[in-house]
């Protein structure tokens, strides 16, 4: 990143000051968000100092900056990690990519290389249709990603085939609509996977066979990112997308006995430590609870936001429609 008085930090205060406005107005026709913390549990965990992981957060932003605000707090000088699929579904994507880009560049201005952002499918589809990927819209769309669409350009999207100069125009207008620092950092400062002593972070979680899931994460990421985002190569590599190889996998992983997956993707009402994987997906535009995990060598924690859930139901319900009818940035 440039300096203090560099272009990116005046565009970051800029975005600040708009994140807190949304904030505001988000929390006035909210129900108040409230955090909680579990006893500390004693875990075979090894890790070089404190570190707090943190779910799917799907457009929740409230919850998410309820976790934060406790994260600096409670543990400031512990490294925060972002296990990704922070938008779409939810009541303001905009706000959660503000919330997590200022954290992580305080973070790393102050702290470097204590702010760990990690990539997750629906981040990696999105840059890969801003990218130019028109073959994976209409998935994505239908999955939460109309909140991304100006309302009066998304409604031939899964209805006809787009012309390419309509696809154009839908692709630059979209662009717009994402706070412009977290729109350069998702293309800068993002990472499929992160390993801190013998935890692994990933979205979705490791091909149990791999022996080296941080190194193949990293060789799919690189050989698959083209300019300004992924390419269809880097749509499904295990660490964003993988489900059942690795949820049902018994026993220790291939990297070996003493490591520990910790990831989202999957939702669970029983989030936590089991076995060789710390699951975090709780599932929060549908539960309202946002869980995070902090984590010291030897034991480990649950955090929790619970709010209000998200009404989106769907690509067709009355909540996308609501939300694609204000631009959710500036």
């Amino acid at each position: 990143m440039s300096g203090p008085e560099g272009p990116y930090f005046r565009q970051l205060q800029h975005d600040a000051q708009q994140a807190h406005c949304r904030l505001v107005s988000l929390a006035s026709h909210s129900f108040p968000v409230h955090v909680r913390a579990s006893p500390w549990m004693a875990a075979p965990l090894h890790v070089p100092g404190p570190v707090m992981a943190i779910g799917d957060v799907h457009g929740m932003a409230l919850q998410l900056d309820a976790l934060l605000g406790w994260f600096n707090m409670a543990c400031p000088d512990a490294t925060l990690v972002i296990l990704g699929d922070l938008v779409d579904r939810g009541d303001d994507s905009a706000l959660a990519l503000a919330l997590t880009t200022l954290e992580i560049a305080w973070k790393n201005r102050h702290q470097a290389g204590k702010g760990q952002w990690l990539l997750g499918n629906h981040e990696t589809t999105m840059l890969a249709w801003l990218a130019g990927n028109d073959s994976v819209l209409e998935n994505w769309a239908q999955h939460g990603g109309r909140w991304l669409l100006p309302p009066n350009l998304a409604h031939a999207v899964g209805q006809r085939a787009l012309h390419p100069l309509e696809a154009a125009k839908l692709r630059a207008a979209a662009a717009q609509r994402l706070p412009p620092s977290a729109w350069q950092a998702l293309l800068t400062h993002t990472h499929p996977a992160w390993e801190w002593g013998t935890m692994h972070f990933a979205h979705a979680g490791v091909d149990p066979t791999d022996p080296t899931p941080l190194q193949s994460a990293l060789q799919a990421f690189q050989s698959g990112h083209s300019q300004p985002g992924p390419s269809q190569a880097a749509l499904k590599p295990a660490c964003t997308t993988i489900r059942n190889a690795f949820l049902k996998h018994q026993g220790p992983y291939a990297m070996g006995e003493h490591w520990v997956v910790v990831h989202g993707h999957s939702i669970t009402k029983q989030v936590g430590l089991q076995g060789w994987r710390l699951s975090l997906d709780s599932g929060c535009f549908m539960s309202g609870v946002l869980s995070a995990a902090l984590v010291e060598q030897g034991r480990w924690r649950l955090i929790q936001a619970m709010g209000r859930l998200s009404h989106w139901m769907g690509p067709g319900s009355r909540s996308t429609q609501r939300m694609a009818a204000s631009p959710p940035w500036g």
